[in-house]
């Protein structure tokens, strides 16, 4: 029994890649994802999102490991004859052993997904409802709350960051360049709440535009998660703190570190020590360390989400339907559900107030024009 127990957690970890799939499942997922009509039953995936594509091959992957780890992997079966509601269900309570509730969802919707496009003659209703089900009952394992800040503390700590470096004399250039980018990054992604492949992929010139005098960040549908082109202006606010990074610390971080000598001619935003791109995970820690250093504990790039929608619908109850387009939402049930913290009592609070304001004359006759959060 323990035996067993140890070989089924190492196949909940463990992700087969493509390569590694039997036969029968390379063949069908190279099928579904080669250019074609979808009337024929291949090109299914070839429209996906990277992401997608790349979760889907993960999940599926964890189910295959999964089937191995138990002894119930028949590598001369049809992928679809393997997907039984026996196994789905014991794969399930497999899965909530070793994973939180979201992990859960996330897992089922990808073999849901790779099910969906390898056998396309099947009907896998019965598979998304399972899927439904679990999501709509998925509670969070940590409540986000106590690690919430508002959107407004989260841009002055990139402000306050920023303002501390160039005052620190005893800095190497390098190192205060890369500093004054670490808080430009905790401002501007306060005020935008990118998710964070976006906002690690933003190019000058391509992303980041300059239109009479304002810089304006654009990312066209197909980058986005959505499929939803995004244009938000930069707050005013930080277009000298932007343009300081730009003419004076960027380029000391492209030079590299004394004695390396650097070949890049990158064009994007977020520039590392070695004058290299950033990517997605350097990102992370940088913005969680200022934060961690700023507030006590971290805050993470996607929590600035929580953040931004949360303080929105605290502090202007009457404009909370703003959070759609400020996280690029396709809907705005998906911002309440997943972003929206504010508790009932604190977004009454602010309404009651609003409307004493309102009934004493008070009130600023400007802010229901407001599109924007104050950042």
């Amino acid at each position: 029994m323990r035996a067993a127990q140890i070989s089924r957690g190492a196949g909940m970890r463990h992700q087969w890649k493509v390569e590694a799939w039997p036969l029968a499942d390379q063949q069908a997922w190279q099928m579904a994802s080669e250019p074609g009509s979808v009337l024929d039953g291949i090109g299914r995936v070839a429209g996906w999102a990277a992401a997608t594509r790349t979760n889907t091959i993960k999940g599926y992957g964890r189910w295959l490991s999964w089937l191995d780890s138990i002894g119930e992997l028949d590598t001369a079966a049809a992928p679809e004859s393997r997907i039984t509601p026996q196994r789905v269900a014991r794969y399930v309570a497999d899965l909530r052993t070793h994973g939180a509730p979201y992990t859960v969802v996330a897992n089922l919707q990808a073999l849901a997904r790779a099910a969906e496009v390898m056998a396309p003659s099947d009907d896998c209703s019965w598979l998304w409802s399972i899927h439904n089900s679990l999501k709509r009952t998925a509670e969070p394992v940590r409540d986000k709350r106590d690690r919430l800040v508002s959107a407004q503390a989260l841009f002055d700590c990139g402000i306050e960051h920023m303002r501390q470096t160039e005052a620190n004399a005893a800095l190497t250039p390098v190192r205060r360049a890369a500093r004054y980018r670490d808080g430009l990054m905790v401002s501007l992604l306060a005020a935008r709440p990118l998710r964070v492949k976006n906002f690690c992929s933003i190019t000058i010139g391509t992303h980041l535009i300059l239109v009479d005098g304002l810089y304006v960040l654009c990312f066209p549908a197909e980058e986005t998660k959505t499929r939803r082109a995004l244009e938000f202006p930069v707050p005013a606010a930080l277009s000298d703190p932007l343009e300081t990074y730009l003419a004076a610390y960027r380029p000391v971080l492209l030079a590299g570190l004394p004695g390396f000598v650097s070949a890049s001619s990158t064009s994007r935003l977020w520039v590392n020590k070695d004058g290299g791109t950033m990517r997605e995970t350097p990102i992370y820690n940088r913005i969680t360390e200022v934060t961690r250093a700023h507030f006590g504990h971290p805050v993470n790039p996607h929590l600035f989400r929580d953040c931004a929608a949360t303080s929105l619908a605290t502090q202007d109850p009457a404009h909370a339907h703003f959070n759609m387009q400020i996280l690029g939402h396709s809907t705005l049930a998906t911002s309440e559900r997943y972003y929206n913290h504010a508790t009932s009592q604190a977004v009454s609070a602010a309404y009651q107030a609003n409307l004493l304001a309102l009934r004493r004359g008070t009130a600023n006759r400007g802010a229901s024009k407001t599109s924007q959060p104050k950042v």
